[in-house]
């Protein structure tokens, strides 16, 4: 048994819940296929509290799983160390994995904090290690149900488990385990009893109902059963018909006013739908108008495409009402589906009610500038009665590559130049031919 001041934390159902101002965080509503895992969270803020504790309920009473400190080595009750796995991550921070499920596994778990935990590791000297003794009680009856009361009494420590079986399956539902065992003050020794529900239809002498309590010294683990065998016949009385007709007539009446219930919030909310989606000024049904746009001359010449060889293509649907649309892409005619990003819903102009919308795809450079390649958008549009496919389609482009227009242009500039250089020469040569002509020409003095 363990001394506790702690907060507590149930996962189950969504919430979250303070205790002694420690506070909580929630683990949502888990549900999960048989054979498969669970894994439940727990998280605190009080770094004081060193100890975390795992319990489950499956009626009232509540099973100590397991409990650890922080950074030590987790420790698991007897009958959870099979499938039960606790982690602590950190002081505040802890979780506990549940594998191969079962059904029986469905319960209520709880997460603890405490100072301190401490199992009773120490004995009484004139107290003796005893096993407890197990009776079933006289039955109880009422009129539908037979109650079993399973006893272990006089033993010592307090370290028990109760579980009931029908043959080899456990019974968890309508049982009621005493959450701890109670100590005699005289004769230091404990006690501790579990309730059985079973209806009359079920204690028949085909099924024998076993209790089993497992035992733990501290040292050693064992086990004690007690069964009793059903003694009614199952016959069904007048008076189990006449509840039962008035159970499935109140049942009926329940399932028709929730059948009337469901079916006025489906009619309130497709009526504000309808509202909202066709107003008294609603536009009339248009058709989209398809354009494909080229990848951007800065995105071809941009640098980076030395790591990305790849350009995008921008297909605009725009003008139409109502908004049923859904956008596809063709590549030389086969569909593509990776690299491709669409609005997860079209737009619309308050205005003109009308509707746009746009998606992206990304193809490989050298795709793009093979004038043979074809690329198609293809919107489909649903005017109310059928689905309209509008396409558009753009051919790949040959683009001159950024580097020969340089060489190009300077190639261009060289000649102007050669060419400018060539007149002045040829016009200095010739001024100078010009000059020595005229020398020649003067008389001699």
């Amino acid at each position: 048994m363990c001394e506790l001041t702690f907060g507590l934390g149930i996962f189950f159902i969504v919430f979250l819940r303070p205790a002694n101002c420690v506070n909580f965080e929630q683990t949502p509503l888990l549900i999960v296929n048989q054979s498969s895992e669970a894994k439940i969270n727990c998280k605190h803020d009080d770094s004081s509290l060193l100890v975390m504790l795992w319990y489950r309920q499956q009626s009232i009473s509540l099973d100590l799983i397991g409990y650890s400190y922080s950074g030590s080595p987790p420790n698991n009750e007897p009958e959870f160390k099979d499938r039960f796995t606790q982690t602590r991550e950190k002081t505040e921070t802890g979780s506990l994995t549940i594998s191969e499920l079962v059904l029986s596994d469905s319960a209520i778990y709880y997460c603890a904090a405490s100072t301190q935990c401490h199992k009773i590791s120490f004995y009484y000297p004139d107290v003796t290690i005893t096993e407890p003794t197990l009776k079933i009680l006289n039955t109880t009856r009422c009129k539908e149900k037979v109650t079993l009361v399973c006893v272990a009494e006089n033993f010592y420590p307090d370290h028990v488990s109760i579980k009931w079986t029908l043959g080899d399956k456990e019974i968890t539902e309508d049982v009621a385990t005493d959450p701890y065992a109670t100590k005699d003050e005289n004769t230091k020794m404990f006690n501790i009893s579990s309730r059985l529900k079973v209806s009359k239809k079920e204690f028949t002498p085909k099924n024998t109902f076993r209790c089993t309590v497992t035992f733990n010294n501290s040292t050693h683990v064992s086990e004690k059963t007690v069964y009793i065998t059903g003694t009614g016949g199952g016959e069904y009385e007048p008076e189990d018909y006449l509840k039962s007709s008035q159970t499935m007539k109140l049942a009926y009446g329940v399932f028709i006013a929730k059948s009337a219930l469901y079916g006025l919030v489906i009619f309130v909310f497709v009526w504000r739908k309808l509202i909202f989606r066709f107003p008294s000024q609603a536009a009339n049904v248009t058709l989209p108008k398809v354009k494909i746009l080229p990848p951007s001359p800065k995105e071809i010449c941009s640098q980076a495409k030395i790591n990305d060889k790849r350009l995008t293509l921008v297909c605009v649907a725009s003008g139409f009402y109502p908004d049923h649309v859904s956008v596809s892409w063709k590549v030389n005619g086969v569909e593509r589906q990776d690299s491709v990003s669409t609005d997860t819903s079209a737009q619309q102009n308050k205005t003109t009610l009308m509707y746009h919308i746009s998606s992206r795809i990304k193809v490989n450079d050298t795709d793009w500038m093979d004038p043979k390649s074809s690329f198609t958008c293809t919107v489909h549009f649903f005017n109310g009665e059928k689905y309209v496919n509008v396409t558009n389609t753009i051919n790949g482009q040959k683009v001159k590559p950024k580097g020969l227009k340089l060489l190009g242009f300077g190639y261009i500039l060289f000649l102007s130049k050669s060419l400018l250089y060539a007149l002045v020469v040829a016009g200095v040569v010739c001024k100078l031919k010009l000059q020595r002509n005229k020398k020649k020409q003067l008389p001699e003095d």
